[in-house]
């Protein structure tokens, strides 16, 4: 165990949404009035974190994110990955993915989709992805529990890793539902200082 604060910096890389997963199949664990079991699990990692850094460090997040609740239309480009998003529509475990269904349009909000989009290639992690939430927290949440747990948050900044990018672009075309191309963000990093 360590006695003081050792490191100038901690990263979170692709790790938090684990543990809020596990605090949504163990709400029993993270039992806080008026707060979800999500953010509960997220401030223990923030304040474990706060007790390894020394004055002044950074903590570095990087995650998913989750999205506005805003209506997106998808049309997918191969019928084998439609299929795919049925599969998935059934197996999803977190919460019920909502869509309507026109002439091969899908209709279903940003961050229902997002969920689809970030995992439906893992088919040999399939049982364990179906059952994770990558996007359960937006990047003004984040920073508004960091603060809470004793950072300042610094800089922010949401992307679309290439390779996910390209593989969206041949997977289906988004676009909002004025008709206009949507352009799908895959990830949040959030630095923020030890106050």
């Amino acid at each position: 165990k360590l006695q003081e604060p050792a490191f100038s910096s901690v990263i979170l890389c692709s790790a938090l949404h684990e543990f809020a997963t596990f605090a949504l199949e163990h709400p029993e664990r993270f039992n806080e009035p008026g707060v979800s079991p999500m953010q509960v699990a997220a401030k223990r990692v923030f304040g474990l974190a706060r007790t390894l850094l020394e004055p002044g460090g950074t903590l570095i997040v990087r995650d998913g994110i989750k999205l506005q609740s805003e209506l997106l239309n998808i049309r997918f480009k191969s019928p084998e990955l439609e299929a795919t998003f049925w599969r998935f529509s059934d197996d999803f475990r977190p919460f019920k993915l909502e869509f309507m269904t026109q002439k091969n349009t899908y209709t279903i909000q940003a961050h229902h989709f997002y969920e689809f989009a970030t995992k439906y290639f893992y088919l040999t992690n399939w049982n364990i992805e179906v059952g994770e939430i990558f996007g359960w927290a937006s990047s003004q949440e984040l920073e508004q529990l960091l603060h809470e747990s004793g950072f300042i948050p610094e800089t922010r900044k949401v992307y679309t890793i290439d390779f996910l990018a390209q593989k969206w672009a041949n997977a289906f075309e988004i676009t909002e539902h004025t008709g206009k191309p949507f352009a799908l963000p895959s990830t949040q990093i959030i630095t923020a200082r030890a106050a």
